[in-house]
């Protein structure tokens, strides 16, 4: 049989047609497939960081439970998961990763528990600070690991144990500086102390390295928590003898870089506004707040004349940087501040807002509880009083006063349906954002508490005087 040597090229061609086409088929198929898992995964690993809390204020730093439905309704009879004593003391916010809870802590002899604000306005050592003096014994700082599923201990490290030098306010605690998880390291900054710290997730030290100690305003003792940014973790020590913020890198301790500073004592905590795609590092200090780059140290904009100082951390929606003080010799103010902001922007006495400064107030900042942002209202929590404020205008939504509530100095949480605020007294209140006050319960637990509370999507660490709490369903 004679075949066509032409007819064979052909079939030849057309098999190797249909072997690429088919060999394709099953690449690309491979390839979606793997896509597919990649986007699962992702969306896994997503997830799961959602349920961590690893620096004050949470994971975006403004007080959000990222897809979280919290419990609404508990007391000291139901919804808790577990309860325990601490053997210490400290308001330092509780830190939550990975089925994990760290808990800062220090204790010792002549600790005495931390007195409630309505006690302390009226104690002698408020008005007369030189009575405020450093406790003689020698401390033990330390923290503490628990297992988020049951409350039990999985380590333990000692930080440091000294006779602390720095007195502080009666309702302070020698370990209020809440640490900071990334990337499988745990760092803590403790300014009683004056060291900072560097930890494996696991409790091996890292590095250790002291920034020196100072006194504080009126010797309230200090608060400011650290964060991290790019490879440092930053530090504001802004006290009444030596003010900087600094940058630790995370792998060594070793010095980044240092921003003096003549601004005295402050207790809030920087705050990294990220604006028109690009970085600011924003520092509430004495009487100031001044915006840096955070990789040149150059100073984007600042306002100046503000009475007092500090304690609550600003927070950012729509472009917009929401932040104020409250308290003695204040005057009260609340500012609204534009992505656009550049140089000197402080208001004369008569203006309420220029160019960069879209709206200011009086009488309506922050106390020690920080703002909370949701959707186009800013929430604050002074004494014991809810304030809504547009975010646009500034201009007041409502104000109510919370039934039998009291000073409120932890911060406030928002998850997908509720506002959570805790005030001293152990009362949180589950309120329904809007323009409208809707209280949608009341739920008292019986402690003392001035430490930020801390969330997974379902469950809220919250840290007492006496207690550490888990509460869920």
């Amino acid at each position: 049989m004679v075949v066509d040597q032409n007819y064979i090229i052909q079939v030849v061609r057309k098999l190797s047609t249909i072997l690429e086409s088919l060999m394709q088929r099953i690449y690309f198929g491979y390839v979606t497939c793997l896509s597919v898992l990649l986007c699962i995964s992702n969306m896994q690993a997503a997830d799961e960081a959602t349920n961590d809390w690893t620096q004050f204020r949470g994971p975006t730093a403004n007080g959000r439970v990222p897809a979280g439905e919290l419990p609404v309704k508990w007391s000291e009879a139901d919804n808790i998961c577990w309860k325990i004593k601490l053997e210490g003391s400290g308001w330092s916010q509780p830190l939550i990763h990975q089925g994990k809870v760290y808990v800062l802590q220090v204790r010792g002899d002549g600790l005495k528990k931390p007195k409630e604000m309505s006690n302390a306005v009226t104690d002698l050592s408020t008005m007369l600070p030189v009575m405020n003096k450093p406790v003689k014994s020698e401390l033990v700082w330390e923290i503490l690991c628990f297992k988020l599923e049951d409350g039990t201990v999985a380590w333990r490290e000692e930080l440091t144990r000294e006779k602390p030098t720095v007195p502080i306010h009666i309702s302070n605690t020698y370990a209020t500086e809440t640490p900071v998880i990334k990337d499988g390291r745990l760092f803590i900054y403790n300014g009683i102390t004056g060291k900072a710290f560097g930890y494996e997730l696991t409790g091996k030290k890292l590095w250790e390295i002291s920034l020196g100690t100072y006194s504080y305003e009126s010797n309230f003792g200090p608060a400011s928590s650290p964060i991290c940014y790019a490879d440092g973790v930053i530090i504001q020590c802004d006290n009444e003898k030596n003010s900087f913020v600094i940058s630790l890198d995370q792998v060594t301790g070793k010095e980044l870089w240092r921003i003096n500073r003549t601004e005295k004592t402050s207790w809030s905590t920087p705050f990294i506004w990220q604006v028109a795609g690009v970085d600011q590092l924003v520092i509430c200090g004495k009487e100031n707040v001044t915006a840096y780059d955070p990789v040149t140290r150059s100073e984007i904009w600042e306002i100046n004349k503000i009475p007092s100082s500090f304690t609550a951390t600003p927070v950012a929606q729509n472009g917009q940087l929401f932040l104020g003080n409250n308290g003695p010799f204040s005057d009260g103010p609340l500012y609204g501040i534009s992505g656009n902001a550049k140089g000197d922007i402080t208001l004369s006495r008569v203006e309420k807002n220029n160019a960069s400064i879209l709206w200011s107030r009086k009488k309506s900042g922050p106390g020690f509880a920080s703002p909370l942002v949701v959707e186009d209202l800013l929430y604050i929590a002074f004494d014991n009083k809810l304030f809504s404020y547009d975010i646009k205008t500034g201009e007041e939504v409502y104000r109510q006063r919370l039934p039998d509530g009291r000073a409120q100095v932890g911060c406030p949480l928002v998850d997908n349906r509720h506002l959570y605020f805790l005030d001293e007294s152990g009362k949180t209140y589950v309120i329904k954002p809007g323009r409208t006050f809707e209280l949608v319960s009341t739920n008292q637990l019986d402690d003392l508490f001035w430490a930020t509370p801390a969330a997974t999507k379902t469950q809220l660490i919250l840290r007492g005087a006496d207690h550490l709490y888990c509460v869920g369903k």
